[in-house]
Parts: structure tokens; sequence; C-alpha cells
């Protein structure tokens, strides 16, 4: 039988390795309005909130009648130390750190907790290793 891969490219899947986060959803009745300057916002100086947005109004579709939702991920450092964390206490960490970057807050109607494993590879592979010089060549990185 033919092997898919070698063993060097077998060698250099086992060391990809990704980070892990939470995201945090906020859903809102229509109506509400959340008053913030932005529509996102990267954080910088958080230990466990790194991005919030407003999903609707990031997009550019607010209407009149679907309520607003608010988007929070979580550093990967978060994530990493509360990847096996009971997914209760980890939306009330973010929810008491969330309120003291936005007070302001209006209470949502519901809530949704996501553990993110899989969020962003941090040691990946060399793309040469699959797409070798013989031809083959990367039209873009980023289209």
């Amino acid at each position: 039988m033919e092997k898919v891969i070698n063993e060097s490219q077998k060698q250099q899947l086992e060391c990809v390795s990704y980070s892990s986060r939470y995201v945090l959803g906020l859903f809102y009745e229509a109506g509400t309005r959340i008053a913030v300057p932005w529509a996102a916002q990267y954080i910088a100086d958080n230990p466990c909130i790194r991005f919030i947005s407003i999903d609707n109004k990031k997009r550019n579709i607010e209407s009149p009648e679907v309520g607003p939702s608010l988007v929070v991920h979580t550093t990967v450092t978060f994530g990493r130390d509360h990847l096996d964390s009971d997914p209760a206490e980890v939306q009330q960490i973010i929810l008491s750190h969330l309120q003291r970057l936005v007070p302001s807050l209006p209470e949502p109607s519901s809530i949704k907790c996501h553990k993110w494993r899989y969020s962003q590879v941090l040691h990946g592979i060399s793309l040469e290793l699959w797409f070798p010089s013989s031809g083959s060549r990367i039209a873009a990185q980023h289209p």
C-alpha cells in the first residue's frame, strides 16, 4: 500500500499546535441600544478579554427588527488556562471582566459561551513541504 504522506510530513504535522480561546455571545432584544462609540475594539491590557464587537454594527446591518449582539473573544492565555474549566464558571469570569470594561452594557436576553479549542495556528508547517518548487505555485496567501 502506498503511503499518503512521507515520514518528514508526518513529523511536521505532529508538531502543529493551536491556540484555544473562548467566545461569548450576548444577544439583545430588538430596539436595545448599546451605547458605545465603536463597532469593534481590540483590548490590549486585559488578562481575559482580547476583542469585543457589536456584531451587527461591525457588519453595518443594524435593523429595528433584529436586536444587536455583542461578541467577546478571550485572550489565548485565558483560553489555555481555562480550557478544561466548567463553561458556566468561565462565562461568569468573562462577564465580570466585560462589565468592568463596558459598564454601560444593558442586560442581554440570552448568552452563549463557546470553547474554541482550535482557534488559530500557533506553530504551523512549511508550505514548501507540501507544495515543492516542482512547478506548483501559491497564487496568494490571503486571497
